[in-house]
């Protein structure tokens, strides 16, 4: 038993297609391919894939399963002492796998049983004898596959080059997306693949969303709250630090994060969490169409021109939760406090760089994570909404004074803070960040 895992479109179907193609004839017609496991559970039922099984091996529909328990009954029976070839793709729940392969003992000796899955906790406890962590392509290999279907050649011409290696280190090595934009751009002119280029860095291309979303939708509310969030505020960051801020939103960040990594969603880069790019891209998708022409109804802002319109023309709802900007982006940028008066939901902010002036309690009082380095205040006045903060960075600001009222709310207190300190005779920089977990 060969279980293959890996984030969707990585090419698990087709490496299950590659291996079955290459030996079924060693297992004379005993042999059965069940693809798209999860879509025909979700439409037919256990039972259905259960007759497939015993029809494809056996080439007879004798076989009218009556429950789950009886089709497991019939497939230890009649199967157990042939030698089969069988693949389960693509399956999402560990019932699919106890009704059709649970043990290898249910088929004969020389047997071959091959798993395709995006969840690889599916696959723990299992009888397999190996799990194959799928591959992204490498830079050479991506080259070639992007080339087959753009241009039906393993290299580009010389006027696409620019443009190819764009697209394909865009694709990030994976299949799916190098397979469904070269074919996408197949045929088009260099101004026509400018212009598509432009638009999939904005807008992800539909067959890609579809295709990684799935594995987004099998989520529940609270891990995919979790996964938005990193997507669009936290890529990169540490481990301790998001799951801490999330924690104090009231999620269950250590499960929800566990769960993704499992499922191929996101990985541990040493002390860091890190997404493919396309699958932040779908993550952020997912956000743009809660409202395609509003960005102020969406629960998370990030992009640097939506920021600035929202917060320029007090364009903000009580939807948005999230509110982040890369360093620079509000550099001469200024505000007025009454511009987050609406986000009575906010709980993550990045404003660095950004002059805000007026009424400071006028923000959410669900500040759970702010960072605002650069911030031009002199002192922080005591009304500001930190009642609830767990992380605050002011890294080259110019405050002498805090001036809040930080109230510790769990067993640990740690100062881990940036910011300049100004006083009548110097500036002393001082490498501190309220974090208070």
């Amino acid at each position: 038993m060969v279980g293959i895992c890996g984030v969707g479109g990585i090419g698990k179907t087709t490496l299950a297609k590659a291996i079955y193609n290459r030996i079924f004839r060693q297992f004379g017609g005993c042999c059965c391919f069940l693809s798209d496991i999860r879509s025909k559970a979700e439409e037919s039922g256990l039972i259905k894939l259960q007759e497939k099984l015993l029809y494809q091996i056996l080439k007879t529909k004798e076989f009218e399963v009556d429950s789950v328990a009886e089709g497991v009954n019939l497939i230890k029976a009649r199967l157990g002492s042939k030698k089969v070839l069988i693949v389960l793709d693509d399956v999402n729940h560990r019932s699919q796998l106890e009704s059709l392969t649970r043990e290898r003992s249910w088929f004969g000796s020389g047997s071959v049983i091959i798993i395709t899955t995006r969840d690889e906790h599916l696959l723990h406890g299992l009888t397999t004898s190996e799990i194959y962590q799928a591959k992204l392509l490498n830079k050479n290999e991506a080259q070639q596959l992007f080339s087959c279907h753009a241009f039906n050649n393993l290299s580009p011409p010389q006027e696409y080059v620019k443009l190819a290696q764009d697209i394909i280190k865009y694709s990030g090595g994976l299949p799916l997306a190098l397979v469904t934009l070269g074919s996408h751009l197949q045929g088009r002119s260099v101004e026509e693949w400018r212009n598509e280029f432009k638009k999939l860095k904005a807008i992800p291309h539909y067959d890609i969303q579809k295709i990684l979303q799935i594995s987004f939708d099998g989520l529940d509310d609270n891990t995919q709250s979790v996964f938005l969030d990193i997507a669009c505020a936290f890529h990169g960051f540490f481990e301790d630090e998001v799951t801490n801020t999330l924690n104090a939103c009231g999620f269950y960040s250590e499960s929800a994060i566990s769960t993704l990594v499992q499922r191929n969603l996101l990985q541990r880069d040493w002390h860091n969490l890190v997404m493919h790019d396309l699958v932040r891209d779908m993550g952020r998708e997912i956000v743009r169409r809660e409202s395609p022409r509003d960005c102020g109804k969406r629960s998370r802002l990030f992009n640097p021109q939506e920021v600035c319109d929202v917060l320029q023309g007090n364009k903000g709802s009580e939807n948005v939760e999230v509110l982040v900007v890369e360093r620079q982006t509000l550099k001469g940028v200024k505000v007025s406090t009454k511009a987050f008066q609406k986000m009575i939901k906010l709980r993550v902010l990045k404003i660095d760089d950004l002059h805000i002036s007026g009424d400071f309690e006028l923000l959410s009082k669900e500040l759970r994570w702010l960072s605002w380095e650069g911030c031009p205040l002199k002192c922080i006045p005591s009304n500001f909404p930190s009642d609830k903060l767990v992380f605050l960075n002011m890294k080259g600001s110019n405050i002498q004074e805090l001036g809040l009222n930080l109230q510790v709310r769990y067993s640990i207190l740690q100062f881990h803070v940036y910011c300049y300190i100004a006083t009548k005779r110097k500036k002393i920089l001082v490498d501190t960040i309220f974090c208070l977990f």
